[in-house]
């Protein structure tokens, strides 16, 4: 199981639980919205990994909320605070391009042709669980030139800072190309690797 966290200050917390199938078709399983402290998210992931017994194989972060201070005047970090109350992060590529051009590799399949087990998308989402990741998924847009110029102007690159949380973490998951791996009880990335 992967987790993936889009911290922020003002607004709650997201974050996804996914895994893998042997084909390395991802799974989004599960969703938390979160609005919280540091330590109580800490204990809201462990609780929620406990419960669904989840086998960790990593937790990744986005890494520019990731290196900020944990507080104001702090000297620990946001990922050195949660490493401290036993969830480790990872830092995430956060190269936006890559990640949309791999994103976009994910959904594709040939829609003109029957679905396949060679023709079919790579990412799926278990619907009744992640309601608010697809949504930021579906709704995730380009920014639209208005009025009357905007047939004469290139499409926007800018992305629209709305919802987009739910989007980035599945960027900041697939970024990386995740691959299966069978896990023994042993096998604990966060035990044999120390995050941050």
């Amino acid at each position: 199981m992967i987790c993936v966290l889009d911290p922020h200050d003002r607004l709650p917390h997201h974050l996804i639980w996914a895994y893998l199938d042997r084909q390395n078709d991802v799974i989004v399983d599960y969703e938390l919205i979160f609005h919280g402290e540091l330590d109580d998210l800490a204990k809201k992931i462990k609780e929620i990994e406990q419960v669904k017994g989840y086998k960790m194989r990593k937790r990744i972060i986005d890494p520019n909320f990731g290196r900020k201070p944990a507080k104001v005047g702090a000297s620990l970090s946001v990922m050195q605070e949660l490493a401290r109350n036993g969830t480790g992060f990872y830092e995430a590529n956060d190269n936006i391009e890559l990640g949309h051009m791999i994103v976009r590799d994910y959904l594709h399949w040939d829609s003109s042709r029957p679905m396949t087990a060679v023709n079919k998308p790579k990412l799926f989402f278990a619907k009744e669980r992640v309601p608010r990741t697809i949504r930021s998924m579906r709704n995730y847009q380009h920014g639209e030139w208005k009025g009357t110029t905007k047939n004469e102007r290139d499409p926007k690159e800018q992305i629209q800072e709305k919802d987009t949380h739910g989007a980035d973490t599945i960027r900041y998951l697939l970024v990386g190309r995740p691959s299966f791996r069978h896990l023994t009880e042993d096998s604990n990335y966060e035990l044999a690797e120390k995050p941050y």
